[in-house]
């Protein structure tokens, strides 16, 4: 569905801080399901590179800036795309989200006081503001049956993620599903098959140091 040779990849700033874009274009014809498409992509580049995508843009083809000599014209495209003139077909942006509200915590001592069906409503609702958080966008962005590696969750937010949820509920999580295609409901299930079945996995927090420039 994407012309080879036809895309290019720039940054912009958003809320301060540089965010990856890609512009690409489709092939002739081509119909394709967007949120496919752009899920697709953000799962490629995110292993791949370690960098999250903030906005997928599908133009028609044949319509990005190119030199004479047929070279991508990137400059030219982030113009565009700043603009609003690019030939879109459809597009996946995501909402950066500097959120001020005060952070929810949940422990495995607060679901253990849960019934089993309540565990799992208020789990899932949890990990999936929590994932809002570490990824910086908003709750709703984020659909619990898609792949984490989809959502633009690279190397450095796995580990953030993972530490979290292990030092918070006592379990341990495989980073290697994180990254193969498990979802927050997935990522739920996990926690919960060890919870309810008494596992206990301790983990020793990890906290940022900041160095000295002395």
């Amino acid at each position: 569905m994407l012309r080879g040779g036809s895309v290019a990849a720039f940054a912009v700033e958003v809320e301060k801080e540089e965010h990856l874009v890609v512009v690409q274009e489709l092939n002739f014809r081509t119909k394709p399901n967007i949120e496919e498409v752009t899920a697709a992509i953000r799962q490629a580049v995110t292993p791949e590179h370690e960098i999250q995508v903030y906005a997928l843009v599908l133009i028609k083809a044949g319509t990005i800036s190119k030199t004479s000599s047929g070279k991508i014209q990137r400059r030219a495209t982030k113009g565009r795309f700043s603009e609003g003139t690019l030939e879109v077909v459809g597009s996946s942006i995501l909402e950066i989200s500097q959120t001020t509200e005060p952070e929810a915590v949940l422990t495995r001592n607060n679901l253990l006081a849960l019934t089993r069906q309540e565990r799992q409503q208020l789990l899932n609702s949890y990990l999936q503001k929590l994932l809002a958080r570490v990824l910086r966008v908003k709750p709703e962005q984020l659909d619990s049956e898609k792949p984490l590696s989809s959502l633009g969750l690279d190397s450095l937010k796995v580990v953030e993620l993972k530490n979290r949820i292990e030092v918070d509920f006592q379990v341990a999580i495989s980073v290697v599903e994180l990254f193969d295609g498990a979802g927050i409901s997935e990522l739920a299930n996990q926690i919960l098959n060890q919870v309810n079945n008494n596992f206990t996995h301790v983990s020793l927090p990890i906290f940022k140091v900041e160095r000295s420039t002395h």
